[in-house]
């Protein structure tokens, strides 16, 4: 499955309650509804794209390739997004286009519209207006919008904003610049004297600056574009790709999703592994890590010894402050319960269970009790070395950490510092590199970085004893 680019969809009237949901839209997206906005796109156009580029039963050969290639799959990508965002921003906006919460600065003449499962806009309206405005939003109607998308949210780019009760159509562009403060006044009167003659009394106000939040389109990371391809597919390759980001219990895991979502380009374009065999998924459960798990262990129990299995997992980590045993924590469970969280150990034991061609971890995550923007709930401040325990079976893990250290993101790339490098080593050597190469590669650059930024970090790579003479000239391909 090609990476969603975020494109710039125009549709008329999109928001307007007359606006129409597109034909043939899943209800995937309905059922879905909780689900960030980017991730309900993904659904709808991952279910209907492998359905469209399947041959048709009565469809010859030149027929189908003259339908579909990369050319009309991009195309057909573009459309699928196209309809699925309309259809989200009709829904979301007439959902809550009745809750809609605003702001007005008289001085800067601008209203703040928030409307839930939108960016702010911040809409120009004279102060002569603004009253007559202000008691009619809920009224207002949308036309000739523009917007996109991010990860969590629609935002509107362009929009003409009609009040019905004078039919004045407003303007609203999010590319021009505005300031805007929301003011604050606190009054701080003294206590009123009634014995010692006129009343003495002082006045202080303050402002509150607030500015727009500003959305770059088409800023990836060098690793988020420009991704080899192989011409080969791997057969007998098989990968569980989790990216854990939004905690329900615990402080957000930055850049997460986007380090299991460019991960998972690399497995199918440059590594070859057919896409239904990579499986996917973001702000995975207990239950969700669990099946997952398991799919690997039927993988290798049918596969016979001839499965080469990758399991890639960015998130929390999380220790056992008893038992010093490492975990790994699905997004509905909490650091101060282990028994919310997936033992390590118990993981290692899955995939070895049944012979394998070869199985690697990959572990951006550290099992301190800190985290890439802080320490976890439970953390209180105190860092943990777990305890290592005893590997076997075919299996190479590649962890982002050493000891007590944190597994740090990049900002500049907007991924894990692990992770980066380890895409860019895949990305140069188009999958080609030994897993010694490899191994050294993300050393060197990852203590390199984190020197610089004055945060520690070695990666490290841990080995069975039935393959600590052979690992060395593994390859991923």
């Amino acid at each position: 499955m090609k990476k969603l680019i975020v494109f710039l969809i125009i549709a008329t009237c999109a928001m307007n309650a007359n606006s129409q949901i597109a034909e043939g839209l899943s209800n995937k997206i309905i059922i879905a509804k909780e689900l960030p906005v980017a991730d309900r796109i993904k659904i709808y156009v991952e279910e209907n794209i492998t359905t469209w580029q399947q041959k048709g039963k009565y469809e010859s050969l030149a027929e189908y390739t003259k339908r579909v290639n990369e050319q009309t799959r991009d195309a057909k990508i573009k459309k699928l997004t196209s309809e699925a965002l309309a259809s989200i921003a009709k829904e979301e906006f007439n959902k809550n286009k009745g809750k809609i919460v605003s702001n007005y600065d008289a001085e800067s003449q601008l209203f703040k519209i928030n409307i839930k499962g939108f960016e702010s806009i911040y809409v120009p309206i004279p102060r002569t207006e603004a009253e007559n405005f202000g008691n009619n939003l809920a009224e207002m109607t949308f036309s000739n919008v523009k917007y996109t998308f991010n990860a969590n949210n629609i935002i509107v780019k362009n929009a003409n904003i009609k009040n019905p009760a004078n039919g004045k159509i407003y303007a609203y562009d999010a590319s021009k610049p505005v300031t805007f403060n929301s003011v604050v006044v606190d009054n701080t009167f003294k206590d009123v004297q009634i014995d010692i003659g006129p009343l003495q009394t002082y006045t202080a106000s303050g402002n509150v600056t607030q500015s727009t939040k500003k959305v770059t389109v088409g800023g990836n990371s060098d690793v988020d574009i420009n991704i080899p391809r192989s011409a080969a597919q791997n057969k007998n390759s098989f990968a569980v790709i989790i990216g854990n980001e939004n905690y329900k219990n615990e402080i957000r895991v930055k850049y997460a999703v986007n380090d299991a979502l460019t991960f998972k380009d690399y497995a199918v374009k440059t590594l070859g592994i057919p896409e239904k065999q990579v499986h996917y998924v973001t702000d995975a459960t207990f239950g969700t890590m669990l099946d997952e798990i398991d799919w690997l262990n039927n993988v290798t129990k049918a596969y016979g010894g001839q499965a080469k299995v990758i399991f890639y997992y960015a998130g929390h980590g999380m220790p056992d402050e008893t038992s010093k045993s490492a975990y790994l924590l699905p997004v509905d469970g909490t650091s101060s319960r282990s028994r919310t969280a997936i033992k390590v150990d118990e993981l290692y034991a899955k995939l070895t269970e049944y012979p394998s061609q070869q199985i690697t971890v990959f572990l951006d995550a550290c099992f301190s009790g800190g985290s890439r923007d802080g320490m976890l709930a439970s953390g209180r401040g105190v860092r943990i070395t777990p305890k290592a325990g005893v590997l076997k079976g075919n299996l190479v893990i590649f962890s982002a950490v050493s000891g007590s250290q944190t597994a740090h993101p990049y900002e500049e790339e907007q991924h894990g510092l692990f992770t980066y490098y380890l895409l860019k080593k895949i990305q140069e050597t188009k999958g080609e590199a030994s897993y010694q190469e490899l191994g050294d590669y993300i050393n060197t650059q990852v203590n390199r970085k984190s020197v610089v930024n004055n945060k520690e970090q070695n990666p490290k790579i841990n080995v069975s004893i039935d393959v600590e003479n052979t690992w060395q000239s593994w390859k991923l391909k």
